[in-house]
């Protein structure tokens, strides 16, 4: 059997034992160097995908920032729109303004008052399980971000609901002949923001003048009128929590504004 020796040792001999000892030494360093920058690597690109979900978080709060303020505007005219709604319903048929009545049943009891806020990243990160990227202090902020978004969320359906009933018993009051007559353009086609309304020179009858019937409808009004005045302070107490939180993690991951 061939025999080979190592090439620094003299035939014959045996390498010293802390040549061994120095090769083990210098496998286990580079082993360990190996692991270490893998450890490395990985930590850089976790800081960096956490990062990358905060920029989003961020962008998805300061979007519903802005939908929020618009979306108060529209709701904060509404509430007026349908104080004056409620209050033609308890006059004499006589004194009855139907005109303005047609358009605040159709623009403001009509126009559909969805506003969810946007959880997209919130969703994202715990679906992944990237929510163990986030240091405590900020999962923690995060936590209750989540729990009052999905409040506000979860309020809309009560919100939905009672437009839903105003919308029905307008129904016996309101005709639709009526307002697709008052809201065609020359052209044929459809005014849908109702402005048609605000023009007419003399006020269309309703399908009812029944009282009962009519302050019945507008306790459905004020009831819907009344959670969309909580609505309105449940948003704006929205958008300080928002605020908040994108200054919080603006500062915590150094994004710009």
């Amino acid at each position: 059997m061939e025999v080979h020796y190592h090439p620094h040792m003299p035939k014959g001999e045996k390498k010293p034992f802390r040549e061994y000892l120095l090769e083990f030494l210098m496998i286990f360093l580079a082993v360990t160097m190996g692991f270490v920058a893998e450890n490395i690597r990985e930590a850089i690109h976790e800081r960096h995908i956490e990062h990358e979900y905060m920029a989003s978080l961020v962008s998805d709060l300061q979007a519903d920032t802005q939908k929020l303020s618009l979306y108060t505007d529209t709701l904060r005219s509404a509430y007026d729109g349908l104080g004056t709604l409620a209050t033609q319903c308890y006059l004499p048929k006589g004194k009855m303004e139907t005109a303005r009545m047609y358009y605040a049943y159709h623009h403001f009891c009509r126009n559909w008052y969805d506003l969810k806020l946007y959880d997209k990243t919130l969703v994202q990160l715990k679906s992944s399980g990237n929510l163990r990227l986030i240091p405590a202090a900020v999962a923690d902020s995060l936590a209750g971000l989540d729990d009052q978004i999905q409040f506000f969320n979860d309020r809309m359906a009560f919100f939905l609901e009672a437009q839903t009933k105003v919308v029905d018993e307008g129904l016996a009051f309101f005709d639709y002949a009526v307002y697709v007559k008052a809201n065609t353009r020359p052209d044929g086609s459809l005014n849908l923001h109702d402005e048609g309304f605000l023009h007419l020179e003399r006020n269309p009858p309703l399908l009812s003048y029944d009282p009962p019937a009519l302050k019945r409808f507008a306790g459905r009004i004020g009831i819907f009128r009344n959670l969309a005045g909580l609505r309105l302070e449940g948003m704006q107490a929205c958008k300080t929590m928002l605020s908040r939180n994108i200054a919080f993690l603006q500062k915590a991951y150094h994004l710009t504004e």
